[in-house]
C-alpha cells in the first residue's frame, strides 16, 4: 500500500533543495583552471559549500549554458560571452575578475636564458600552438599579436590555452602563446619552467579582461567570495592582474 503524505513530500523536497544548494557547479575557462582548483579549496574550508569545477574554451562553455547546462556561476576569459548572457536574461550579475597576460613560451631548456620573441623570429617558420580564437579569448590575443608581425609561423591550433600549453610541453610545437598562470601552477613550484617565457606587448592585442557572470540564486555565495580581499590575493598571485 502506498501513502501520499503532503508534509513528507514538502520535507523531501527540501531536503533535496538544500543537497542540492550545497553541491555548486562552476564553468571556469581553461587559463584560470589552477587559480579556481585553489579557490575552490578555500572557499569550502570557509563555507561548507562544495565545489565542482568544469573546464574549457569560454566559446564551449558558453554554448553549453544558453543550451540549458545546470551550471551556477561562469567564470569566462572574456567579458563579452558574460554581457551576452546578461542581456539575453541568462543570469543575475556579471563582475571582472582577472585580467589575464599572454605569454610567448617554449619549453625548449636551450632557450631558457633567450627572448622567446627573438627566437620566434630567428626560426621563422617556427610551429607555434595557440588556442582557437574562434573559442578561446587568448587565441584571439595570439592571433591579434601575429597580425602586426612580419612571420608566418606554423599554427597548431589547441581548442584551448591548456592543450596550446600541452602542445609546448609535449613538443608538438616549439613555441605556444598561453596564459601566465600556466608557468605559475604548483608543478613549476619545485623547478624553473625549462624554457622561455615572454609577455606578448600589451599594445599589441585587447586587454584579456576576464568576467565572471553568476547564473543561479545558490550561485550567490561563490560569486560573491570571487569578489573578497582572499580571493582577489590569490588571483594576483598566479599572475593575474
Amino acid at each position: 500500500m502506498i501513502f501520499r503524505s503532503p508534509g513528507l513530500a514538502l520535507i523531501l523536497c527540501l531536503l533535496s533543495s538544500v543537497s542540492a544548494a550545497d553541491l555548486l557547479t562552476i564553468a571556469v575557462a581553461s587559463n584560470f583552471a589552477a587559480p579556481a582548483a585553489e579557490l575552490a579549496e578555500q572557499f569550502e574550508e570557509t563555507t561548507g559549500h562544495r565545489l565542482r569545477l568544469v573546464t574549457g574554451s569560454t566559446g564551449k562553455l558558453y554554448a553549453q549554458i544558453r543550451a540549458g547546462a545546470p551550471f551556477d556561476v561562469f567564470l569566462a576569459a572574456d567579458t563579452l560571452h558574460p554581457e551576452r548572457l546578461l542581456d539575453d536574461g541568462v543570469g543575475s550579475r556579471v563582475q571582472v575578475y582577472a585580467i589575464g597576460r599572454p605569454v610567448l613560451v617554449s619549453a625548449d631548456p636551450a632557450l631558457g636564458d633567450s627572448s622567446c620573441i627573438d627566437a620566434l623570429f630567428a626560426e621563422d617558420p617556427a610551429t607555434l600552438a595557440i588556442a582557437n580564437p574562434s573559442t578561446a579569448p587568448y587565441g584571439r590575443a595570439a592571433r591579434e599579436w601575429l597580425e602586426g608581425l612580419a612571420i608566418s609561423p606554423r599554427i597548431v591550433m589547441g581548442e584551448n590555452v591548456a592543450q596550446a600549453m600541452h602542445f609546448v610541453m609535449t613538443g608538438n610545437a616549439r613555441f605556444g602563446i598561453v596564459a601566465e598562470s600556466q608557468l605559475l601552477v604548483p608543478a613549476w613550484e619545485t623547478r624553473a619552467f625549462p624554457g622561455c617565457a615572454e609577455e606578448l606587448p600589451e599594445d599589441a592585442h585587447a586587454p584579456v579582461r576576464q568576467a565572471a557572470v553568476q547564473l543561479s540564486a545558490a550561485g550567490g555565495a561563490f560569486f560573491d567570495f570571487l569578489a573578497g580581499e582572499t580571493s582577489r590575493a590569490l588571483v594576483a598571485g598566479f599572475g593575474y592582474a
